[in-house]
């Protein structure tokens, strides 16, 4: 097995040999001192998490911010957003 090896980063990201994982089923990402560790899993010993779709709205959020004169929106969101004063120290 390769001790390191160089991959394309792509518009989809990186793909990482299979034969590398064994016979796990699943991976851990970690990032860690700014390095990313992929952590194979046999099978069963975790979780799945849910697949990462793309097409997700969440990966939209922020592309088209709109100028509302608010300067703390992000400190007071729940304010803003719901009337909830719970959580801003008032």
């Amino acid at each position: 097995m390769l001790d390191e090896y160089r991959l394309p980063v792509t518009d989809q990201g990186v793909v990482i040999p299979k034969v590398w994982f064994g016979d796990a089923t699943e991976v851990t990402l970690r990032e860690v001192n700014g390095e990313i560790k992929v952590i194979p899993l046999p099978s069963g010993e975790a979780p799945a998490m849910e697949a990462f779709a793309p097409d997700d709205p969440i990966w939209d959020l922020g592309k088209h911010p709109e100028k509302i004169g608010v300067s703390d929106a992000a400190q007071n969101h729940d304010r803003y957003i719901y009337g909830d004063p719970h959580r801003m120290g008032e």
